[in-house]
């Protein structure tokens, strides 16, 4: 299933499924699926209502550390977008309450971190992202960003095929009114053990190089950083 998770994040045509693949494709959609929100789009709250333009905004991740970042150095965060908090961005409902936030409070940034763990088998037999309405809504967002002349980021593991993906291309073209695609700005690359990430079963350093992608140029003296080894306790 690791051969058809691949495919599943570059949309080329994955090879035929036995059913006991089928299955368990199957199964592993559901799981995500369980977890979407159900309803219409939560209510903005007063404290975010009285600001009259955010920020920073953060979409599609599970923790919404970003937010909580921002909100501890005074910087003014719209509410994070991702399940946990209400939103589905695949959501007609939820999309049109969140194309009329972008226009309203006008955030400066918006990053995104898409799940490129959810996927499903297309009609066609190919591998696609799962939340694939969302990854649309996305698309629009960012050029409406290009468009007003704010910024964008895109997070996702190096790795993942998100980067082959027609999102991927999409957003690339959205964005070349500001950023031409040979830009070094949508290769931006950080390693993860730099900061601490560690295998929760050895405890050794695990590299994920990570992969931003946008508008804004981030400080490679602290956010851009690349591993210089751990001596005895490598990757």
């Amino acid at each position: 299933m690791t051969e058809h998770a691949v495919e599943a994040l570059t949309g080329r045509r994955a090879p035929k499924l036995n059913p006991s693949e089928k299955d368990l494709a199957a199964r592993r959609a559901a799981s995500w699926e369980e977890k979407r929100p159900q309803g219409g789009p939560p209510q903005l709250d007063n404290a975010h209502q009285r600001n009259p333009r955010w920020d920073v905004r953060e979409w599609f991740d599970e923790v919404g550390m970003l937010t909580e970042a921002a909100a501890k150095r005074l910087l003014q965060a719209g509410p994070a977008i991702n399940w946990a908090g209400g939103w589905d961005a695949g959501n007609p409902e939820h999309k049109k309450v969140l194309l009329e936030f972008q226009e309203k409070y006008r955030p400066r940034m918006i990053v995104f971190t898409p799940n490129t763990r959810f996927w499903t088998v297309g009609e066609d037999g190919a591998m696609i992202l799962g939340d694939h309405e969302a990854l649309n809504t996305m698309v629009e967002v960012i050029a409406a960003q290009v468009r007003n002349g704010d910024c964008f980021l895109v997070r996702a593991p190096e790795n993942c095929g998100f980067w082959e993906s027609s999102y991927f291309l999409q957003l690339v073209e959205a964005g070349s009114g500001q950023l031409p695609s040979s830009s070094p700005l949508w290769r931006q690359h950080c390693d993860e053990c730099r900061f601490g990430l560690r295998d929760p079963k050895n405890g050794k350093p695990m590299r994920n190089r990570t992969r931003f992608a946008g508008t804004y140029e981030l400080e490679r003296s602290s956010t851009l950083m690349l591993c210089v080894g751990h001596g005895s306790r490598d990757h």
